[in-house]
């Protein structure tokens, strides 16, 4: 039942987006950079985000080792 718990985590990124209206976009997104849900603009290119994503994750955990 994968689509369920993406189901449920779009249902709770749309809550945040409409708690707070400056959120442009709002994603959950795998350590490799696989969308698992997301609520992201219409001008948003999901791969290109998820993918800066992860590498923001992975050069953020290389510069926590140093």
């Amino acid at each position: 039942m994968p689509g369920t718990h993406a189901s449920k985590l779009r249902g709770v990124l749309r809550a945040l987006h409409a708690a707070q209206p400056d959120i442009e976009a709002s994603a959950v997104i795998s350590s490799d950079g696989l969308i698992i849900a997301s609520v992201l603009g219409a001008q948003t290119d999901g791969d290109r985000y998820a993918a800066m994503c992860a590498a923001l994750l992975a050069l953020s955990e290389r510069a926590s080792k140093e």
